[in-house]
């Protein structure tokens, strides 16, 4: 087996492994696969040690025109970062009166049952809720439920805008560097 090294290109091995396969290289047999050290940034393509002439322009030509990621692929991995940082930050929970209180999904959708029924009154207080550790804390009465409720509901709704902003600024570039650039500094 010998390699070809192209330096100072960057790829997306499983894209190009396609694009090779798509011109003619047959993996497996002559074609074995490709690599990236993104320290050095160099694409390297695992081939027979028989490799032809003619597979050889197919390699360099296919490698020569390789775009790693589309400005729409990198938006679309920008946004799931973004994403999936949102998530983390809601599920460390939102600060109430010194504890950290779950925001999960579940949860919300429990809060918002509870809420109901507080608004009914058909509830006793103190109402006991738990903290992110496990410890007890209680809300004497109807006010004291709401302000806890609204302040959970109010934390995930900065979250989730601040996701959207940062969102929003990826959604604007035109090119993938200026993707790339975004920082989420939340």
């Amino acid at each position: 087996m010998q390699t070809r090294t192209y330096t100072a290109k960057q790829s997306n091995t499983a894209k190009l492994t396609d694009e090779l396969i798509a011109a003619g290289l047959v993996q497996g047999t002559r074609f074995y696969g490709t690599g990236y050290d993104s320290a050095a940034n160099v694409t390297v393509v695992y081939v027979a040690d028989d490799f032809t002439v003619e597979e050889e322009g197919i390699c360099d030509a296919t490698v020569a025109v390789h775009v790693p990621l589309t400005l729409a692929e990198a938006k679309h991995a920008k946004n799931s970062i973004i994403d999936l940082k949102t998530q983390t930050i809601i599920s460390i929970g939102a600060p109430y009166d010194g504890h950290l209180f779950s925001m999960e999904y579940g949860d919300q959708l429990s809060y918002i049952a509870l809420c109901l029924a507080v608004m009914a009154s058909q509830v006793s207080y103190p109402i006991e809720v738990r903290d992110m550790v496990d410890v007890a804390y209680y809300l004497t009465d109807a006010p004291s439920y709401y302000t806890f409720f609204f302040t959970g509901l109010g934390y995930v709704q900065v979250v989730l805008a601040g996701g959207r902003a940062i969102k929003d600024q990826v959604n604007a570039c035109t090119t993938i560097e200026q993707v790339n650039a975004i920082v989420d500094p939340r």
